[in-house]
């Protein structure tokens, strides 16, 4: 099982569900894991049990590694990334939670994102399922 603050997820089914009560939107839903995201999850894997996410943790975490970033930056990067390397606004705009509405997707997440930057995003991996030991981002020009 996969948790995200009440949000609950079998690996055996590639997807979380997000809880009305943990959405930004309000909305319950499932999102997508990505094969990517499987492999970033795969090594707090236990017998039992669930993984979690806790907002404080993960900005302390971030805070003691001194990266910085705007708000909601990992959403926003999901919703980019995603309608750019997918092409498909309707099923982003869902697991965001917007309903079948693109309205919202279209006016806050449709970033200038190259398709094959998006493509790359979701190639990320972790040093031992074989991504780089350094990420380093660059800046589109």
């Amino acid at each position: 099982m996969i948790r995200k603050g009440g949000a609950v997820g079998s690996s055996s089914t590639a997807r979380v569900f997000v809880g009305a009560t943990v959405s930004k939107s309000g909305n319950e839903r499932y999102v997508k894991l990505q094969p990517n995201a499987m492999e970033w999850l795969l090594p707090h894997r236990q017998d039992r049990g669930l993984i979690y996410f806790n907002r404080l943790e993960f900005q302390a975490a971030r805070e003691e590694a001194g990266v910085t970033w705007g708000h909601d930056i990992l959403r926003h990067s999901f919703g980019s990334d995603a309608l750019a390397a997918f092409r498909d606004a309707g099923d982003v705009a869902e697991q965001m939670g917007h309903g079948s509405s693109t309205q919202m997707l279209f006016k806050h997440y449709r970033r200038a994102v190259r398709e094959a930057d998006a493509v790359k995003f979701w190639e990320i991996l972790p040093a031992d399922a074989g991504g780089p030991e350094k990420l380093v981002m660059e800046k589109a020009s």
